[in-house]
């Protein structure tokens, strides 16, 4: 994989993302810059809402590793590409419907579904060339 291309800044977006729900899941709660609309109602916070945060910053970080170390080509990425762009739409949709209640609000939640939605496609319609191993000295010779 040609280190550079959209995966592995998606990769990097994934694991600062995790990295974030980790150690400070309280920024998720607070108003932050141009996000101050976007901070979750304080009477929302419990422990299920955290527990769901470390285990969605368990799965950024397997999908951050894997997007960094994969040589994503047009026979495995199609898959893996789908399944981003149908957890972004995931991602979308919860936050809109639940926790916005229907009134879109800008809320970081929508970058990782708008992060992992361009992944997908970036993995199903950009892929790196498959590279074909060279035939040895030995088997021309057959």
């Amino acid at each position: 994989m040609p280190h550079g291309d959209f995966s592995d800044i998606a990769a990097l977006g994934l694991f600062a993302g995790s990295m974030q729900l980790f150690w400070a899941p309280d920024l998720t709660f607070e108003p932050i810059g141009t996000f101050a609309v976007a901070a979750l109602n304080p009477a929302d916070k419990n422990a299920s809402l955290s527990a769901v945060l470390s285990i969605l910053a368990s799965f950024f970080l397997i999908l951050s590793a894997m997007l960094f170390t994969v040589r994503w080509n047009s026979i495995n990425g199609k898959l893996s590409g789908f399944m981003c762009v149908g957890a972004g739409v995931t991602i979308a949709r919860a936050t809109y419907f639940t926790l916005d209640a229907g009134v879109f609000t800008p809320r970081p939640l929508y970058g990782y579904a708008v992060l992992l939605g361009l992944t997908g496609l970036h993995l199903m319609l950009n892929a790196n060339a498959v590279i074909k191993p060279a035939k040895s000295e030995d088997s021309k010779q057959d």
